[in-house]
């Protein structure tokens, strides 16, 4: 295929799109302007690799994947490139020159040499549980700010409160009742109590909508069988399995955990071996649930109320796995803070081999779901 292949590089923007075209039999790439919206970019390709086999690749990025799906839809060959995973050149940190022409070029020559990652990319129900997910992050992260501007004004202003952890409802009515000697003050806290209430309504209405949403049958299984694990409720399993898709695209355990990020970095060469911290290349958002997650696993194996009801209807197989996940899980991060391990070094720990039950999941007999 390779002699007989037009291999094109995308550097695709907003508004602009550069193609570098690698036709049969040349030496080198030549490089132009291509059309911006999709359906002319798609017929401008199919123009310029008339009567030959075709490859195309792009960055992963802000535009999405509507450009990825147009290409499959017209039966076009298209890799969208993980950014942080293209190979860079020796003495890349001394090369001071970047432009649109140069990646391109540069990713149309590591196409044709077999060198790009290419990222998974979702379905488009897939894509839009992920980002009702992210969503709901992003406006729980807005409820954080408020609550921060709140509890800092009062900070500023020596107003100090004893008796209860914050924002308890006895907390919520001095705030609201605290009298205030000059009335810009008093304006300020009342706007930014307006600001945390209107948050928190945004919150409540992504988690009303969460709850009751339909989901598609790929995705049910996996959803009710994570549910059976201490310390996932359906928000954390939804979120799972949106970032994750479907975890039998990983080959093995290990493979999830180091897409997870919280594998450790390692800079080893001959007898040398260095071992550091974890190395977060990888799902920022899966790797926040999974430790969310992993904290609950500190305390004695149990089947509290919630969990029970989580469970009722769900597979025994299912059910089994989430107690042999919480039995030894507990029985690692209890050994990591025998040996003195701090807190949060033992919750990532337990965080990764969570990610290796998770994916043992969708490998389950009766949780995994069927392929179509």
């Amino acid at each position: 295929m390779g002699e007989s292949t037009t291999w094109i590089g995308l550097d695709v923007h907003q508004a602009s799109v550069t193609a570098a075209v690698w036709a049969p039999g040349a030496s080198a790439p030549t490089v132009s302007a291509a059309p911006a919206e999709v359906a002319k970019l798609v017929a401008w390709v199919r123009k310029v690799a008339a009567g030959t086999a075709v490859q195309v690749a792009y960055e992963a990025g802000p535009c999405g994947y509507p450009l990825a799906r147009a290409f499959a839809a017209a039966g076009l060959a298209c890799t969208v490139v993980a950014p942080s995973l293209i190979p860079q050149p020796a003495g890349g940190h001394r090369q001071r020159i970047k432009t649109d022409r140069r990646d391109a070029r540069q990713l149309v020559t590591y196409l044709r040499q077999g060198l790009l990652t290419a990222v998974h990319q979702p379905t488009e129900s897939e894509e839009a549980l992920r980002e009702l997910t992210r969503a709901r992050q992003q406006l729980q992260r807005d409820v954080v700010r408020a609550r921060h501007r709140v509890s800092k004004l009062l900070l500023r202003h020596g107003q100090r409160w004893t008796q209860t952890k914050p924002w308890t409802r006895a907390y919520r009515t001095w705030v609201r009742d605290l009298v205030w000697a000059e009335p810009a003050v008093a304006l300020v806290c009342r706007l930014y109590l307006e600001a945390l209430a209107s948050a928190e309504q945004r919150v409540a209405a992504a988690d009303a909508a969460l709850a009751t949403w339909a989901l598609p049958a790929a995705v049910q299984a996996p959803v009710g069988a994570l549910q059976c694990f201490r310390g996932i409720d359906r928000l954390t399993a939804l979120t799972l399995v949106a970032e994750i898709g479907d975890a039998r695209r990983f080959g093995s355990a290990r493979a999830l955990m180091h897409y997870t990020g919280l594998t450790c970095w390692e800079w080893s060469s001959a007898a040398r071996r260095r071992q550091g911290g974890i190395s977060k290349m990888g799902n920022a958002h899966l790797r926040r649930a999974l430790v969310e997650a992993a904290w609950h696993y500190r305390y004695a194996p149990n089947t509290g109320a919630r969990l029970r009801t989580r469970q009722q209807g769900q597979p025994a197989p299912a059910i089994a796995h989430a107690w042999t996940a919480q039995t030894r899980l507990h029985q690692k991060a209890k050994r990591l803070l025998a040996r003195g391990k701090r807190p949060t070094v033992v919750t990532t720990a337990v965080a990764r081999e969570l990610a290796g039950f998770v994916w043992a999941v969708w490998h389950l007999p009766t949780a995994a779901p069927t392929v179509a």
